[in-house]
């Protein structure tokens, strides 16, 4: 069997959703690649399955990464956040506007004066306080499909989740599609038990 070659072309412009959504200048742009990204990560694994399904050996096979996609908070996220996109109006995002962020001891006063100056809001601030500007961001929503609620990931192949950051969430996709992929081709492609019978050569002899 070949590669699967539209899966991996779908594996592809993931991977472009993802670097747009770095380089965006909106935060429309970035929602655009968001939703992208989900489209073509779900298109991946029904890619994989309509061409690897012309073996008898997929369904036996492919038991291992149905389990992950129907129990695995992060991969079920990604697969209702998309279909919620495409057939439902409710938002699957939310815009958190720029924030001021002040820092400091626990019951020490913050900020100490307030004052006008030309027109503007000014705050004057103990030195020992840390301000910083946050910027704005898309926050991710809890997602429904037929009733059920789905909500913002906190694990992934049970490892705690530490960022909701979209980018980061995105690559741990990108991630385990690839390798979905990877062990696909090396169990059911000619040219990928090849690569994979030298890989064990290797490993024999160092």
């Amino acid at each position: 069997m070949n590669p699967p070659a539209h899966a991996l072309e779908e594996l592809d412009r993931a991977k472009t959703a993802v670097a747009r959504m770095q380089t965006a200048i909106s935060l429309a742009d970035f929602e655009e690649q968001w939703k992208e990204f989900l489209r073509r990560l779900e298109r991946v694994w029904n890619k994989a399955a309509n061409h690897f399904g012309k073996s008898p050996k997929w369904n036996g096979w492919k038991g291992r990464y149905e389990k992950q996609r129907s129990t695995d908070e992060l991969l079920l996220y990604f697969h209702f956040a998309r279909g919620a996109e495409e057939h439902s109006i409710a938002p699957i995002v939310e815009n958190q506007p720029e924030r001021l962020s002040l820092t400091g001891k626990s019951g020490h006063p913050f900020v100490t004066g307030v004052k006008v100056e030309n027109g503007s809001l000014v705050l004057e601030v103990d030195p020992v306080v840390q301000v910083a500007i946050e910027p704005a961001l898309l926050k991710l929503l809890p997602v429904t499909h037929r009733g059920r609620r789905y909500e913002v990931p906190s694990k992934h192949l049970g490892k705690t989740i530490g960022s909701h950051n979209l980018i980061e969430l995105s690559e741990m996709g990108i991630e385990y599609y690839a390798k979905l992929l990877e062990n696909a081709e090396e169990r059911f492609c000619t040219t990928g038990r090849k690569i994979k019978a030298i890989k064990r050569a290797r490993l024999e002899l160092s």
